[in-house]
């Protein structure tokens, strides 16, 4: 006999419903058990030849939105998993994990155990040679401090300020580091070696120490003597022209000036009146509309781009307005393509790009006509058929958004 338990019924099913489609697979034993408000089925299978193949058609079967999870039926797991308690919600662990850092920022009032608060900062000196001495002093009269700095060095995992050299053992007896910062037990010995050899023999017999653990306890609990601090001298800075060699000032040479005896004569020149250049006629172009239509975005599509958004083509005039040009783009280029509408009325453009401030990536393209009267039979404007053809026309990678500019005053015919 095995049993396995299946999870992940639609919430509408109840156990008849169930029942009903686990008839068909060939299973009548069935217990339910109700958790959490959903439902699950406890399956029994009598023949244990069949129990993979009913297992192999129920897990991961999908039913509607659901999708079913068999697997073995352990009695005993079931009922720990229902002993668990249940969960806390957001706001009651949100509490819990709040309660947990203000007691661990907190500060005892006693003893000084418990981490800072992060939102402290210190403030520390920049470091200076008097300052490393007396960490080095401190670190040689303080066992304590020492280990602690070998322990930070450990866990930033910066290199060991030893060797193996270092770790073997010393011959004789080690120096306290009172001892050795102590100004009057360095006089005191300075002294003893300046005494003569007389009465250095008669003090010659050594004295035979008892064992090396007094002589280390007596050391070790010497009182702390803070070692002399020279004040450091403050070195004046030099100033520049102390540093560099001043240069020398150059003598002013004296300036002649020579006026010859007779003056020329001026000739008299004679100013004509300015007169406007004659306009200049484009080049003919070697891009043709076929060009142009192949290389724009279809008009059904332009919609879809975010630049033609809100487009509307505005109010006919003598002006087209450019916009969405690349960096890349000269006037030259605006030039060869607009070349294509000049020939009705004999049309002469000026182009107008811009390259700099916020009109950056921006055109003005004006058409003026020489012979007006042969655009009268004609059914659609230049400057029209122009905008219709060049709009989301691709120009170094980008469409260009091509709509009419706003109507400029006709300007008075030169006399």
């Amino acid at each position: 006999m095995v049993q396995f338990i299946a999870r992940g019924f639609p919430r509408s099913f109840n156990e008849a419903d169930i029942s009903e489609l686990l008839a068909h697979f060939g299973i009548h034993e069935t217990k339910f058990s109700k958790r959490r408000g959903k439902i699950s089925a406890i399956i029994t299978v009598q023949n244990p030849a069949i129990a993979d193949s009913v297992l192999s058609r129920l897990h991961q079967l999908q039913i509607g939105a659901a999708r079913l999870t068999v697997e073995h039926y352990n009695q005993r797991t079931e009922q720990d998993d229902d002993a668990l308690p249940a969960t806390k919600t957001v706001r009651e662990s949100a509490q819990e994990l709040s309660n947990y850092v203000r007691a661990l920022h907190a500060v005892h009032p006693v003893d000084f155990n418990y981490p800072p608060p992060p939102y402290l900062k210190y403030r520390y000196p920049k470091p200076t040679r008097d300052i490393i001495d007396n960490i080095s002093a401190t670190l040689e009269s303080v066992p304590k401090f020492y280990v602690q700095v070998m322990h930070l060095m450990n866990r930033m995992n910066l290199p060991p300020p030893f060797t193996n050299k270092d770790l073997e053992p010393r011959e004789g007896t080690r120096k306290d580091a009172a001892q050795q910062t102590d100004l009057t037990m360095i006089q005191e010995s300075l002294l003893a070696e300046g005494e003569s050899e007389l009465e250095s023999d008669e003090e010659a017999t050594p004295k035979v120490p008892r064992k090396g653990k007094n002589l280390l306890n007596r050391n070790r609990f010497k009182p702390y003597i803070k070692p002399v601090i020279t004040p450091s001298v403050t070195k004046v800075k030099p100033s520049p022209t102390e540093l560099f060699e001043q240069p020398k000032p150059k003598p002013i040479a004296a300036i002649t000036i020579h006026i010859p005896e007779q003056l020329p004569t001026p000739v008299p020149t004679v100013v004509t009146p300015e007169q406007e250049p004659p306009p200049i006629q484009q080049e003919p172009s070697s891009m043709s509309e076929q060009d142009l239509l192949a290389n724009r975005v279809p008009p059904d599509q332009l919609t879809d781009l975010p630049v033609f958004k809100n487009y509307t083509p505005g109010a006919p005039s003598n002006k087209l307005y450019i916009k969405n040009l690349a960096k890349t783009v000269t006037e030259a280029d605006l030039s060869q393509i607009y070349a294509l509408f000049t020939s009705p009325g004999r049309a002469v453009i000026q182009i107008k790009l811009m390259q700099s401030g916020r009109m950056k990536g921006q055109a003005f393209v004006t058409f003026s006509y020489a012979y007006p009267e042969d655009l009268d039979g004609l059914g659609e404007m230049p400057i029209e058929r122009a905008r219709r053809l060049t709009n989301g026309f691709i120009l170094r990678d980008k469409p260009m958004v091509v709509c009419y500019g706003r109507q400029e005053k006709a300007a008075t015919a030169a006399e």
